[in-house]
Order: C-alpha cells, then sequence, then structure tokens
C-alpha cells in the first residue's frame, strides 16, 4: 500500500528508520530471488531447449527498487559455460541503461523508485533458449542467472505527481550484485546421422476349412491402399491404437505416405526416416472391418540392416465364410510365424477360433484358449508340429451367456531344446442383431473408443 508522507515530517521519520535498517544490511541476503529451469537433461542436436526463468520476491514485505527492475528481461540475463569453458551471453541486448542522474525531491538527491510486492513473481518461458543464445556446440554446458538488484528503505510519494522517490543518501540502501540462481546443467548431443530404412507390407488372405486342424489355402492380396502414417501425428483420442480406431485413424491422420499391393501381395515404402510408425491397409471386402493396422517401433533393430523392415496383413477366412483380421506373432532361429484372430466377429451362439502356424525348421506348439466367463470351448488347448511347412488349429467356442470380453491366450513353442511361452488375447465384436439380442454395444463388455473431439490431432497444452 502506497504512504503519503508531507515533506515537512521527513527528515526525522527518514533517519530514524534507515539507521535502523543500516545496523543489519551486511548480514542480509537479496529479497529477491531467482529460479533457472531447463525441461530435459539431454537434448537433441536441433531439439528446442526450452527454459523458465522466474524472479520473485521471496519475503513477505515490500522491497523498494529502482523503477524499471520488474520489467527487466531477465531471460536475456542467462550466462550459459559452453564443453570448451567459455561464457556464452545473449545475442540481444537486456535493455538496462546506466543509472539516470539524480533528482532533487525535499533538497535532496533522489531517485525514482517502484514498489515490489510480496506476493511478485515474473516468469518467463522460452520455447527455445537457442533463439538467444549461440547453443550449438555437442556437450556439456553449465547455466546461471545473474542480476543487479538496489534495494531502498524508504520511499516518498510526491502528492503533486505521485511519483515515488527513494534518498541517495539512504544509510539502509543496498546493492546485491550479483544476486544468481542456482547453477544448472544439461546436454547437447552431437548430430547422428540420418537412420533410414525401407519397409515392406506383405497382405494375405489365409483360407481356413472345418474341423481342428484344418487345411490351409494360401492367397495374395493384390491391390490393397496402404498407408504409412506417424504414430506422433495420431490423435491421443484414438488410443489405444487397435482394430477399434483404424478406420478412424485412416480417416484423420496426415499420411507420409502411400503405396498399393502388387500381385504378389507386396508394397514398398523405401528411405524412411527411423521413428514411430503405424501402417495401415484398407480392405473393403472385410465386412465385418475395413482397415488393418501394424505397427513399426523406432527401435525396431532392423533399422539398422540392409533388408527392409517386413509387416505381415493376414485376413483369415473361415469357413463359414466370415472374416477376421490376423495379428502375427514371430520367433526366429529358424523362423516360425504364428497368426491368430485380432479379433473375433460373433453372429450366433457359436464361433470358429482358427491359429495358423508358418515354419522354417522344426517347432512344436501347444496352444491354449482361456474365453471369458461364460464360454466354453471344444478344447483347452490344440497340439501340432510344424516343419518348414503350414499347418493350422481351430477352436469351437460356443457362448453360454456371461461376459463378451477378450479370450486369452497362451502359445507354448519347443524348438531345439529350448520352451517359451507367448501370451496374447483376442478381441470380440458382435454382429449388430447379436448386440440389439444382448443388449451390448458391438464391443460386449470391452470399452468403446470415444467420444471423438472433431476427429482431428489435439495440440497439448502448457500448464
Amino acid at each position: 500500500m502506497r504512504r503519503l508522507i508531507k515533506p515537512s515530517l521527513l527528515v526525522a521519520l527518514y533517519y530514524l528508520l534507515s539507521m535502523l535498517l543500516a545496523a543489519t544490511a551486511s548480514a542480509q541476503v537479496s529479497p529477491i530471488k531467482a529460479k533457472l529451469l531447463a525441461t530435459k537433461k539431454i537434448y537433441g542436436t536441433d531439439e528446442p531447449i526450452e527454459m523458465q526463468v522466474t524472479v520473485y520476491n521471496d519475503i513477505a514485505q515490500e522491497v523498494i527498487s529502482r523503477e524499471g527492475f520488474q520489467d527487466r528481461n531477465f531471460h536475456l540475463m542467462i550466462t550459459f559455460t559452453d564443453p570448451d569453458g567459455k561464457a556464452i551471453r545473449s545475442r540481444f541486448d537486456e535493455g538496462v541503461d546506466e543509472p539516470p542522474p539524480p533528482r532533487r525531491y525535499g533538497g535532496k538527491d533522489a531517485a525514482l523508485v517502484e514498489i515490489i510486492y510480496p506476493d511478485w513473481d515474473h516468469t518467463t518461458v522460452m520455447d527455445d533458449a537457442r533463439a538467444f543464445y549461440d547453443l550449438t556446440k555437442p556437450g556439456l554446458y553449465k547455466a546461471q542467472l545473474f542480476f543487479s538488484l538496489e534495494k531502498f528503505s524508504m520511499y516518498f510519494v510526491d502528492p503533486v505527481t505521485e511519483a515515488i522517490f527513494a534518498y541517495l543518501d539512504d544509510p539502509g540502501r543496498q546493492h546485491f550484485d550479483p544476486v544468481a540462481s542456482a547453477e544448472i546443467s544439461f546436454e547437447i548431443l552431437p548430430l547422428q546421422p540420418v537412420v533410414e530404412s525401407a519397409i515392406e507390407v506383405e497382405a494375405k488372405l489365409f483360407t481356413i476349412d472345418f474341423g481342428r486342424k484344418p487345411r490351409v489355402t494360401r492367397t495374395n492380396l493384390a491391390n490393397c491402399s496402404i498407408r504409412l502414417i506417424r504414430c506422433s501425428d495420431i490423435s491421443e483420442d484414438f488410443y489405444p491404437i487397435n482394430h477399434k480406431t483404424y478406420q478412424l485413424i485412416w480417416q484423420h491422420t496426415p499420411v507420409v505416405a502411400t503405396g498399393l499391393t502388387d500381385s504378389n501381395g507386396k508394397a514398398q515404402f523405401v528411405d524412411v526416416t527411423q521413428d514411430e510408425y503405424l501402417i495401415l491397409a484398407h480392405y473393403p471386402e472385410g465386412m465385418t472391418f475395413t482397415h488393418m493396422g501394424r505397427l513399426v517401433r523406432a527401435n525396431d533393430p532392423n533399422w539398422l540392416k540392409e533388408k527392409p523392415i517386413v509387416k505381415r496383413f493376414i485376413v483369415l477366412q473361415k469357413a463359414d465364410g466370415s472374416k477376421s483380421p490376423g495379428t502375427t506373432h514371430t520367433r526366429t532361429g529358424s523362423k516360425l510365424l504364428i497368426t491368430e484372430p485380432e479379433f473375433v466377429m460373433w453372429d450366433s451362439d457359436q464361433e470358429l477360433y482358427p491359429f495358423v502356424y508358418e515354419s522354417e525348421g522344426d517347432w512344436e506348439v501347444t496352444t491354449s484358449i482361456s474365453p471369458p466367463d461364460g464360454f466354453k470351448a471344444d478344447k483347452k488347448d490344440l497340439k501340432t508340429k510344424v516343419k518348414n511347412e503350414v499347418k493350422a488349429v481351430q477352436f469351437n467356442i460356443t457362448d453360454k451367456g456371461s461376459r463378451w470380453e477378450e479370450t486369452e491366450v497362451t502359445h507354448k513353442i519347443k524348438h531345439k531344446g529350448k520352451t517359451e511361452k507367448i501370451k496374447s488375447k483376442i478381441g470380440i465384436k458382435l454382429s449388430k442383431k447379436l448386440a440389439e439380442e444382448k443388449g451390448l454395444g458391438i464391443y460386449g463388455h470391452t470399452p468403446t473408443p470415444g467420444p471423438f473431439k472433431g476427429g482431428k490431432k489435439l495440440g497439448h497444452q502448457k500448464d
């Protein structure tokens, strides 16, 4: 709160209070403090270096400072130390001039001042400190904020102009130079060579007969539209990425590249930069589904190899003509591919759950199935041996009435004296007719995606 003091009362009050303050001046620390923060400890070569500068009143009292202190560009007062130990300062002028000549007030030299209230803070966020400082050399950096503060013990308000003054011979006047933040450090990584690879798509139709160990016919799927999509471009609305949101992602997400499968069911994207991708295939003949998806992980070891990264799109067509998108598990050391439905469409009280095994070498697989409560499988597990061939097993599951949820699957694999297990889940989907009969949505008791916010990627809001 401002205090109006008449000039005739200045002298006695001024000297009384300033002498009391001067007695402890040498033991005081700056009442104005600073914080300097970097969002990360390690930054890529061209990655924005986001930093935050906060200067604040650290005491529960007013602080009297030179006019203009609160409007200073504190983010331009950082001193960086580069990996060679050299100081780096802002390429822009901070804009602080030398103190102006004294003014006369009450017959004495005075300065214009301002009041820094107890709850004051000044925060600046730099989206990229590189815009203000030369931070290009890779290596370890240190950073610290420095500024000066001139503090007075009293101020006076001119009753006519309402200008705020403090006397320059104030015995309680203090200089804090420098006021410093804690030192922080971060690292800038050296430029990494761009890793590129080819990504190859294989699309096939597996036609499966009736029976627990049915015959399988493989056919190439030509003229399937393929899209390569960067995962960072996919709206958070469409997570988790699975068969429930493939079509929405196809409709509402920017595309890196497109392709079409040839007569061999293949398509290829060349010179793809290492990153996290979703590959989507459009299959209009699916009836119960129209899109299939495969993820390419950024840490896939095949990015570093000369051969392309291969992703398979499999359509499983059962003996009754119904189709499901397939998901493939791959094991190497010869090679074993296990394809199972990503989900099964239910249209009656019984459905077939097929599994296809493709091998190079001699493998033994026991597949166990655990449907949700209220469903019964004709066999708990089915065992088969595959040696440089294609085989299949098939479960018949009957609805007895309970929870419409995913089916748990365990594949126990034996090869060259070693045993391992693969666990997975097969989703569930109900036909419109069956869903109405059961009083459920098409995904049964499993989560339904949405609601969506316009089908567009939402920007990340800063706190």
